[in-house]
């Protein structure tokens, strides 16, 4: 039987995040690359190569310059009610599903260092009104907090990992098309330069 998104009452749209989205489109057009020896359709001058990436080569010919997600009005107008023009805590999980947990854990570490400096902020406030003297409470204080800090963001940020999916993920390193060897020779088996 064929799986039929309707079937199953899921939105499509709600199926992947916008990033997600755009990360597949990215992955898609770094993908394609040339299946035989010939041409750039359009670009007489332009050789293409068995298995050369085409995106690689309309950059390295200047045909591509720039090439980059563009954003979805309708979603980014959303997002920006709830993050800019309030002062509630920030949408984490909305910014997550618009730019990617990358940039979702770099503001869930502004916002979680933000409040946290409140404490050491008045402590060092008092203590500059109050305790001028003595320094070396200060520098205790300071390094009780900073492990606290440390253990407390652990936390948080294996919290946010596991509600998206994330912990124990390794990004693994494809191979680079753009990268050139300093020698290239002939394959004896394959009469190729490699």
């Amino acid at each position: 039987r064929v799986f039929r998104i309707s079937d199953h009452d899921i939105d499509s749209e709600d199926c992947l995040t916008v990033s997600e989205r755009q990360r597949v489109l990215l992955f898609q057009l770094e993908s394609l690359h040339s299946i035989e020896r010939g041409v750039l359709f359009g670009y007489p001058n332009v050789k293409l190569y068995p298995g050369q990436s085409i995106l690689q080569v309309c950059q390295r010919e200047n045909i591509i310059t720039e090439y980059f997600p563009l954003h979805e009005s309708s979603t980014l107008d959303e997002l920006k009610k709830k993050w800019c023009f309030s002062w509630k805590k920030q949408p984490i999980h909305d910014i997550r599903n618009y730019f990617g947990e990358k940039i979702a854990f770099y503001f869930a570490f502004l916002e979680f260092y933000t409040y946290s400096l409140l404490i050491p902020g008045l402590f060092g406030f008092f203590h500059f009104l109050f305790l001028d003297e003595m320094n070396i409470f200060c520098a205790l204080f300071y390094m009780l907090w900073i492990p606290v800090f440390l253990g407390q963001w652990k936390r948080k940020s294996n919290d946010l990992a596991f509600r998206w999916g994330t912990i124990g993920d390794v990004q693994l390193e494809g191979p680079r098309p753009t990268f050139r060897g300093k020698t290239m020779k002939t394959d004896p088996i394959t009469k190729q330069l490699t």
